[in-house]
């Protein structure tokens, strides 16, 4: 097989860095105004919402700083192609002529494709057929062109080190064809802290984005406590809201297996600091009292609770993973129980984040309904009027259980989304 043919960094820079693209940022219908709030944040003033997630144009610094800095968002894709494609022979011919050599990997043991195709009233009726023209058209000009094509090679089956899916989007619509790459290769969830995920994990970016409704209604919290923490997701994920840290900043993402890829940019995202807070570590605090006491304006004190053994070791894993990600110390996870934590031992003071993420269902068969309303007269009796502009984020897994918190103030409307495959119902109670 021939060498491939190189790929110029002018050409790079005029046909690749140069132009303005549409962007598709997947996000979960119930977390799309989370997805929009981090944008703005992010000063990205101009967007579209749509059921499947939020688009936007940018150019690729913006697919860059997305991908790495978006806590609530699933998924990056980067529109490329929009054609006519009346029949798969229109279909072959067009994506063929595109120039893949700028956006696929040069050597053809690196990337195999994964081509997804999505109809909506197309001329072209079968799925199967279209991904194949698709895949093929891909596969000839590169072959054409860099006498190579994608996918482990025949002739070495088992040379599949560094290999790669690269997912490949086809949208027909009527006669349209829009083809779009997938930028972030694993689902954005994916941060790298979680090493052990521990019993019915919640979902990486579905707490990223429970935590920026937190943001939303108390922007400058004292202090953040997860008071059934299990592995520690809300705690983590909300630690790294306060402390400015990338979501992504430490995984590896689609791009970089990219020939346009380039690091400066990266490098500059990923060390960047997206809310400068100051954060108080552990070791500072004889030093400089309690944190979240007042005593110092800019600190956040993040306390972790479970009395669950097996959930502690969990967190003790994933903070090990955190701390390589931020480079910043937690307070250690707590053998105590939230039902009976007297919120002043903690020292306390001003506004600022619960979280609240209960066993229920088979964890606890029987003693759902007793949980929660004991949850509710311990909110009420200790933490309800202690806080003001605070807020108590809680789970809740069906409606029946919602008139236990009748008496609380509300910070949000409640909604539904789906965890681990069940519908669960957030709460959000002002104190």
């Amino acid at each position: 097989m021939a060498e491939p043919l190189p790929v110029s960094e002018s050409r790079i820079k005029k046909h690749v860095w140069a132009p303005t693209y549409e962007l598709g940022i997947f996000s979960e219908r119930e977390f799309l105004e989370s997805t929009g709030y981090e944008l703005r944040n992010l000063g990205y003033s101009q967007y579209e919402i749509h059921d499947w997630g939020i688009s936007l144009l940018g150019r690729m610094d913006d697919v860059y700083r997305l991908n790495i800095s978006l806590a609530s968002a699933s998924r990056i894709v980067i529109r490329l192609i929009t054609m006519k494609a009346g029949a798969t022979e229109q279909v072959f011919k067009g994506v063929s002529q595109f120039p893949w050599e700028l956006w696929l990997p040069l050597n053809p043991h690196r990337c195999t494709l994964d081509v997804r195709v999505h109809m909506q009233a197309s001329l072209v009726h079968h799925e199967g057929q279209a991904a194949k023209a698709i895949n093929q058209g891909i596969q000839t000009r590169l072959e054409r062109v860099l006498n190579c094509s994608p996918g482990v090679s025949k002739e070495n089956p088992a040379d599949t080190q560094g290999v790669y899916v690269q997912r490949v989007y086809g949208h027909f619509t009527r006669n349209t064809l829009v083809l779009s790459l997938d930028t972030s290769g694993e689902h954005l969830h994916r941060r790298g802290y979680r090493l052990n995920p521990g019993p019915a994990p919640l979902a990486e970016h579905k707490a990223g984005a429970l935590v920026q409704l937190c943001s939303r209604v108390c922007p400058d919290p004292r202090w953040i406590v997860d008071g059934m923490a299990g592995s520690g997701t809300f705690g983590f994920e909300a630690a790294m809201k306060v402390l400015g840290i990338p979501p992504g900043r430490s995984r590896h993402f689609a791009f970089q297996n990219w020939p346009s890829y380039r690091e400066k940019p990266f490098g500059h995202w990923s060390r960047s600091t997206l809310l400068p807070q100051h954060f108080m570590s552990y070791s500072n605090r004889d030093e400089q009292g309690s944190r979240g006491s007042g005593n110092d304006p800019g600190s956040v004190g993040v306390y972790a609770l479970d009395i669950s053994r097996k959930s502690r070791e969990a967190w003790k894993q994933n903070y090990q993973g955190f701390h390589k990600l931020s480079a910043s110390r937690l307070e250690q996870v707590q053998d105590k129980d939230f039902l009976n934590l007297d919120p002043g031992s903690l020292g306390l003071e001003g506004q600022g984040w619960l979280f609240l993420n209960p066993p229920y269902d088979y964890r606890i068969p029987g003693q759902m309904d007793t949980l929660y309303g004991s949850l509710a007269k311990c909110l009420q009796t200790r933490w309800i009027g202690g806080y003001p502009g605070g807020i108590c984020l809680l789970l809740v897994p069906h409606k029946r259980l919602f008139p236990l918190f009748d008496g609380f103030d509300r910070c949000f409307p409640d909604f539904p989304f789906n965890h681990g495959g069940t519908k669960v119902h957030v709460l959000g109670l002002s104190f």
